[in-house]
């Protein structure tokens, strides 16, 4: 029962990531990239704060070998990957940055092989392969060639970091209380966004961006990452990592009720993408 729990939770957390591609790039009429991220991870963590920190066992907070691992995750998997992430969406429409950022799941499982020296069967290799081909199909455009521009490449980088993130974030989880590990390691990461903000003049407020930053923060982060923590101590981040193949779905639906194009380049792309990562995780 706890795993089909997991298992739901799981797939409502891709789906709120999902929206973020498009409620972020809503949200920049208001927010630069970075204050967006400061601000909806600042909120995020007072709300996890609110919901679980009476429930967080304090005395860890005297580990220091808790502690640097905590301050790491928190650096990886708040900090870096939401500079790169808002960086990215800032320049990359929805869509597009949706389909570059399914590659995580294959980089999930390199990482696993090179990082952990996990397994990697021929088949998932393969899979690692045509996922990457994907990608290519996506940032290919016709008659100008290969465009990968800052932005991609920001996405691109975004993904690594979250799959470092959930690799080393299972791995402390084997130490240390699930609840602890995500309350902490977001606080930690929340800490740093406001260090890079810069010019708050460049920030303005309007009620329906803010709107926006609320539910990134509430639905995207502060439920979000504790749901996404467990599915990964429950299921395993590979196995998890599968169900990132919903999350450009979701961008891409919400593109078109949107009004947008996806090109048939793009679907071929993003096809290809999760048939690599299907393949790559394939028991």
């Amino acid at each position: 029962m706890s795993r089909w729990r997991d298992t739901l939770l799981l797939l409502l957390t891709v789906l709120f990531w999902g929206t973020t591609f498009h409620a972020a790039r809503y949200a920049m009429q208001s927010f630069t990239p970075v204050a967006l991220a400061a601000a909806r991870f600042l909120i995020g963590a007072l709300f996890l704060l609110i919901v679980t920190g009476r429930l967080t066992d304090l005395t860890l907070l005297r580990n220091r070998d808790f502690l640097w691992r905590i301050v790491l995750l928190g650096a990886v998997g708040v900090g870096i990957y939401n500079l790169l992430f808002y960086e990215g969406i800032a320049r990359v429409n929805p869509a597009r940055a949706a389909l570059i950022a399914a590659a995580n799941p294959g980089i999930t499982a390199l990482l696993l092989r090179v990082w952990k020296k996990e397994a990697l069967p021929v088949a998932s290799l393969a899979g690692i392969v045509l996922a990457f081909a994907g990608v290519a199909f996506v940032v290919f455009e016709p008659g100008s060639g290969w465009s990968i521009g800052v932005g991609e490449l920001c996405i691109m980088g975004a993904a690594t970091a979250w799959s470092i993130y959930s690799i080393a974030g299972r791995d402390v989880m084997r130490s240390y209380e699930q609840r602890a590990v995500t309350l902490y390691s977001v606080v930690a990461g929340s800490l740093m966004l406001p260090l890079f903000v810069g010019d708050v003049h460049d920030t303005h407020f309007a009620i329906g961006p803010f709107i926006a930053v609320l539910y990134m923060a509430i639905f995207a982060t502060g439920l979000a990452y504790v749901w996404w923590a467990r599915a990964v101590q429950s299921l395993g981040p590979a196995p998890a990592a599968v169900f990132m193949n919903l999350v450009p779905v979701t961008a891409l639906v919400i593109e078109v009720l949107l009004g947008g194009s996806i090109e048939t380049r793009q679907l071929f792309g993003g096809a290809l993408v999760i048939a690599g990562v299907w393949l790559t995780n394939r028991r």
